[in-house]
């Protein structure tokens, strides 16, 4: 029994030295495993990491009048300074109150004023420190830990707890206490503040930068990304307008450029809008037999704006209903008749008026939509092909073998193309035999080179 078990015991070993484990077994010691690197540690993604930068100091007692000592501790990290501007963003505390959030990465707490303790709630009385120092340039006496959800311009739920303190009006701000919890990366290029939550799920807060352009960062193109405002459900074969969320000012008009996507059933045109409420407008055709879903936050393109010396060119308006019947009205035949089959055509969805003129203008070429007899041309044209084979040695292949009611089919295509000059006999030295192809639905399709 106990060999069994020592047996067990050096597999085991065997297996993790292997696999670059560690030894974990109550008796087994290895210390040769522990310190052999993993195999895998070299193919392992290298996830990013939000480690704290600013240097704070340490939390002071100080005594205040006749009180007992309170616990003094400075907001922002040492050498740091007071901010001119910071990076600003936007969430929706109720339905009916937008707040403004300041993104400072030098601050060690979050920070709300006293006017805002109506949209959160408190999370206990017993904060970390009594006194804030550097908040609004002041000290400030701390009142609690309170809790404030708010919702992203994209629909998702971002939750701070804060310390509130007396005074500075409704001011909130995020510090990175909350940075290093969640591992926050900011991307300045894109002004976006991004997590992952508890879900897994990509938690995007959009900023922006005052006394810097928001479109216009220090060495970079103006231009924004442009990411869904909420998930979109594309029908088959349909024209959708998705509303898309910009980080602009409202009046702003610019170009919305779609990105390289491996989606290609999904048609996405360059657009010229004006933004309005922070969103544009864009048209999505989905040309393929399935439906789609475009999930919320998805950037599908950027936004550049316009400069001043950028001309817009209006339609000029050739395409209008009125010119368009016009134009059909000048092209008009005395003898034209209805075209074959015509309540069967299927020419998408459309307005009556607009199916009409459509049906007008096929009526004028009936010769050319018409669906003719044989095979294969829809409209018959006097054109010959000649292929010059050079000094090339001929090749003439060998004749497949087929049923005698295939071989009857093959003679009355022969036949049918023979009389309809598609093809011509020929006595020459190439040959290449026919191909019949059955299809699932029962029909059959004739292949013949020439």
């Amino acid at each position: 029994m106990k060999e069994a078990k020592r047996l067990q015991a050096a597999r085991r070993t065997h297996r993790l030295r292997q696999r670059g484990g560690r030894v974990t077994r109550v008796g087994v010691a290895a210390p040769e495993v522990a310190n052999e690197p993993k195999a895998d540690e070299s193919r392992r993604k290298h996830r990013y990491c939000y480690q704290q930068q600013g240097c704070y100091g340490d939390v002071e007692l100080r005594k205040v009048g006749d009180q007992a000592d309170v616990r003094v501790a400075q907001l922002r990290a040492a050498g740091s300074g007071s901010p001119s501007c910071l990076p600003t963003a936007l969430l929706s505390l109720t339905r009916t109150h937008t707040q403004e959030v300041r993104l400072d990465s030098c601050a060690q707490f979050s920070v709300a004023g006293v006017e805002l303790r109506k949209y959160g709630r408190c999370l206990t009385r017993d904060a970390p420190v009594d006194i804030v120092e550097g908040f609004g340039g002041g000290t400030n006496r701390v009142l609690g830990v309170w809790r404030f959800v708010g919702t992203t311009q994209y629909q998702q739920r971002i939750t701070i707890d804060a310390l509130l303190v007396e005074g500075q009006g409704d001011e909130l701000l995020i510090g990175e206490d909350l940075m290093v919890e969640r591992q926050v990366k900011m991307d300045f290029g894109s002004r976006e503040l991004k997590y992952l939550d508890v879900t897994g799920q990509k938690v995007i807060l959009l900023f922006t930068c005052h006394g810097v352009s928001t479109l216009l960062q220090a060495g970079q193109e103006r231009r924004a990304v442009v990411r869904l405002a909420k998930t979109v459900k594309l029908a088959t074969n349909t024209r959708s307008v998705v509303q898309m969320k910009v980080d602009a000012e409202d009046g702003t008009t610019g170009v919305f450029l779609p990105k390289p996507t491996s989606k290609r059933h999904l048609l996405i045109a360059p657009t010229v809008d004006t933004v309005k409420n922070g969103m544009v407008s864009v048209v999505v055709l989905n040309v393929e037999g399935r439906w789609e879903k475009l999930p919320a936050r998805e950037a599908l393109g950027t936004w550049i704006p316009t400069d001043a010396d950028m001309e817009i060119l209006s339609l000029n308006g050739e395409l209008e209903r009125d010119r368009v019947a016009k134009w059909v009205a000048a092209l008009k035949k005395d003898d034209a008749r209805p075209l074959q089959d015509e309540d069967k055509l299927d020419i998408g969805d459309m307005e009556a008026a607009d199916k009409d003129l459509v049906i007008a203008l096929l009526r004028q070429y009936a010769g050319i939509v018409e669906k003719k007899p044989g095979c294969p041309p829809l409209a018959k044209v006097n054109v010959e092909h000649h292929i010059n084979t050079g000094n090339t040695a001929p090749i003439m292949q060998r004749r497949r073998r087929h049923a005698v009611s295939e071989n009857l089919l093959i003679d009355k295509e022969v036949d049918d193309m023979l009389s309809n000059q598609v093809i011509e006999p020929g006595d020459g030295a190439w040959g290449f035999p026919v191909v019949i192809v059955r299809k699932k639905a029962g029909s059959v399709r004739f292949c013949i080179d020439y």
